[in-house]
């Protein structure tokens, strides 16, 4: 309900809105005045064309011919104002166009080189998380060659050692 009661300009700058749609309605609008300036364009020759043709049959005084003349004159001036504001919009319009373009543009730019970014740094975290992984899998083979098992009094550890299989057992003494 709110967007009923704006103007094309605030919905234009409402952020919300994508990109594309922008772009159909600027060049709706672009349509429009293109089609209202040669409406005007039209309604001009056809006021100067009615102007020329003074008709000789009828009998009319200067004074009215003046008051035509000077009808058409006025006529053709709002005309031409008319035709300049629709320029002007048109102008406005493509400014507005061609900003948001090069703002779309920049952001593009901006997003692509932030995702390289992103990119890389996961690429060398994943590196650094398989070098971690390597050492991690290495530390674990080699622990698992090399157990220990408390004994049943608390203060003894006994260590097997795969590694050397000819030496069986060690006793350690753990003073506590």
């Amino acid at each position: 309900m709110a967007e009923e009661n704006s103007t094309p300009e605030e919905n234009m700058n409402n952020s919300g809105m994508p990109f594309e749609t922008k772009k159909r309605i600027i060049e709706e609008r672009i349509a429009d005045v293109k089609q209202s300036m040669l409406n005007l364009r039209m309604t001009m020759r056809e006021t100067t064309e009615a102007s020329n043709l003074k008709p000789n049959k009828v009998p009319l005084s200067d004074f009215l011919f003046f008051l035509i003349d000077l009808y058409n004159v006025q006529e053709v001036r709002g005309v031409f104002y008319r035709v300049m504001k629709l320029q002007s919009i048109a102008n406005s319009v493509s400014e507005n166009l061609k900003m948001q373009l090069e703002e779309s543009k920049r952001m593009r730019e901006k997003k692509l080189l932030e995702h390289k970014r992103l990119l890389d740094k996961s690429r060398r975290i994943l590196d650094e998380s398989k070098c971690l992984i390597a050492v991690f899998e290495e530390y674990v083979k080699q622990n698992r060659k090399r157990q220990q098992f408390r004994d049943e009094d608390g203060n003894t550890w006994v260590e097997v050692d795969d590694q050397q299989p000819g030496k069986g057992l060690n006793l350690i003494s753990n003073f506590q």
